[in-house]
């Protein structure tokens, strides 16, 4: 299938939007820059509320109707090689780094929630593990709904419904509030974006305002608390308005070196998601032990570093087939 260049773009810059925004929050986290915390605080949520959701919506633009009940066994084993082998991948090396950290880390990985994964996920591996409930759920929905319309319909109630019922099940609650997003970009992909995108500059300014005064609400009554992915409240619609924003921007951007360079990365954003996070925690735990405690140092090495670090682990993961079968197992696997 030929890859779509926007959709590459996409995935290229919003993981590089997500490292950037784990950078904020590990630093903020780290109790070593008490300081900056307010302003952290604001970066982290501005962040928070795009790079996920789009995320989930660029996933929903690549999801092709299961064809019927027969059919469905073996979509399920697909999906579930694709997403589950990369999501233990991280949860045991995200592990073993904690381990590595020692004294260093603030919240430890035990052994006892390494071998609870199935249950409960392990920092940002939360998203590989609910993607992977929501592409079964809404896999199986497509047997019966082929129409992508009505498929946006069904998931966006299902959303809906996740507000109140608030389980205390993850993946039931992740996988519910999720599917909306997810059918949201099913329903972009069948879309004209020459039409979508006209009046982009009136289009693009409504929802930056609507964003804007999310966030200035936000900051007057719910500061102390950040985005929740699993319970969200008016961060639900913010949510929305970035996967807009994004679907409107990314596919007509002009293809320069900057568009080029991130599309060429989004082929890797896996791999990339899975281990920027423990190479993050690295280098800060580093920089922390040698006593360097700027935080304009710790923000730009751990952007410019944690950025080139997975990438070269990226490239090594592209290049050894042994290690390519865990971020990639269906090109080994015939299903």
């Amino acid at each position: 299938m030929k890859r779509i260049q926007w959709l590459d773009f996409g995935k290229g810059f919003t993981i590089f939007l997500v490292l950037v925004g784990h950078v904020f929050k590990g630093m903020q986290q780290s109790g070593a820059f008490e300081a900056y915390h307010a302003s952290f605080q604001f970066i982290i949520q501005c962040f928070c509320i795009f790079h996920i959701p789009v995320f989930f919506a660029l996933s929903g633009y690549l999801f092709k109707p299961v064809k019927n009940l027969s059919a469905y066994p073996k979509y399920a084993l697909k999906k579930s090689l694709a997403l589950l082998v990369p999501y233990v991948l991280f949860c045991v090396t995200y592990f073993f780094f904690q381990k590595l950290g020692g004294t260093s880390v603030r919240e430890g990985t035990s052994l006892a929630d390494l071998l609870a994964i199935y249950k409960s996920p392990i920092a940002v591996s939360w998203y590989l593990y609910i993607l992977w409930g929501v592409s079964l759920y809404v896999g199986l929905l497509s047997v019966f709904i082929k129409d992508k319309t009505k498929l946006l319909a069904l998931t966006a109630l299902t959303s809906l419904a996740s507000y109140p019922l608030h389980s205390s099940i993850f993946l039931l609650q992740g996988t519910l509030l999720w599917s909306g997003i997810y059918g949201l970009g099913s329903y972009f992909s069948q879309i004209s974006f020459e039409n979508f995108s006209k009046g982009l500059g009136k289009k693009v300014l409504l929802i930056l305002t609507l964003l804007g005064l999310y966030l200035l609400w936000w900051t007057q009554f719910d500061f102390k608390e950040g985005v929740s992915y699993q319970t969200p409240g008016l961060e639900g619609i913010a949510f929305i308005l970035s996967v807009f924003l994004a679907f409107l921007i990314y596919p007509k951007l002009p293809h320069t070196g900057f568009f080029n360079y991130f599309a060429d990365k989004g082929k890797s954003c896996l791999i990339i998601y899975i281990f920027h996070s423990p190479v993050l925690s690295a280098i800060r735990i580093i920089l922390l032990r040698l006593g360097l405690h700027s935080m304009i140092l710790h923000v730009l090495i751990g952007i410019v570093g944690g950025w080139l670090i997975s990438l070269f682990i990226a490239y090594l993961f592209n290049k050894i087939k042994f290690l390519n079968f865990f971020v990639a197992p269906t090109k080994y696997i015939r299903v």
